[in-house]
């Protein structure tokens, strides 16, 4: 057998190193884009929570002959909603598990104002999202994104 014959069986540490290095500028290309993309997808939970919240007041309106105020819940959007908490346990409203906004309904006279308040993306900045109970209006007041 000739000893001359020189046979490759790996990589060499500089093919490794380039490797390794253009995954890391992928990675720090893709991973602002990926939090931005998931802080967009937890908004999607005050939307739906409120539109829930406007359709749980108007059957409380046809039942009772008024709207009812609900105070901030949960108080810490990270826990679990408060089932007994005051205002929320007579509308009937009761979601499971932990939430990333806290919810809060004023009333007027004759409408109501739900508003969504929370911290999505970990910095000082909230996130507001606000339905007006008179005409279903879904409003992003403070855009934390």
């Amino acid at each position: 057998m000739d000893q001359s014959q020189d046979f490759r069986r790996g990589f060499t540490l500089i093919e490794l190193t380039i490797v390794v290095a253009i995954i890391g500028i992928l990675a720090a290309v893709a991973i602002p884009n990926f939090q931005k993309f998931t802080a967009k997808a937890r908004q999607t939970e005050a939307k739906n929570m409120l539109a829930l919240i406007a359709a749980y007041e108007y059957d409380y309106k046809l039942r009772h002959g008024q709207f009812i105020a609900c105070p901030a819940d949960p108080a810490d959007p990270k826990k679990a909603w408060d089932p007994n908490a005051a205002g929320w346990k007579e509308l009937g409203f009761e979601p499971k598990g932990v939430h990333n906004y806290s919810y809060e309904v004023t009333v007027t006279e004759k409408s109501f104002k739900v508003q969504a308040v929370g911290n999505i993306d970990n910095d000082p900045d909230q996130d507001v999202w606000t339905l007006d109970g008179s005409n279903l209006e879904l409003k992003n007041d403070k855009n934390d994104v």
